[in-house]
């Protein structure tokens, strides 16, 4: 299956030499975001939301073919 991957703000060293809009990537069927994740090293604690196709998604969500990837640091501030 094929989906798109966009790492935002400090996250995108974790594929540093994608382009701003993110990447393309084929993957096997029924992979969840979490092993997504894990598959590029990117620890549990710097994301802090996911969102699939545009709607917030949980980790343990499994992706489809096509879908477009977002993936947030924590947001801080106050």
């Amino acid at each position: 299956m094929e989906i798109s991957l966009q790492l935002h703000w400090g996250l995108g060293r974790y594929l540093p030499d994608s382009p701003i809009k993110g990447i393309k990537l084929i993957l096997p069927e029924k992979i969840s975001i979490d092993e997504l994740l894990e598959k590029f090293c990117i620890p549990a604690r710097e994301v802090g939301m996911v969102s699939v196709n545009g709607c917030l998604a949980g980790k343990d969500r499994t992706l489809n073919d096509q879908d477009d990837v977002q993936v947030y640091p924590p947001l801080e501030g106050g």
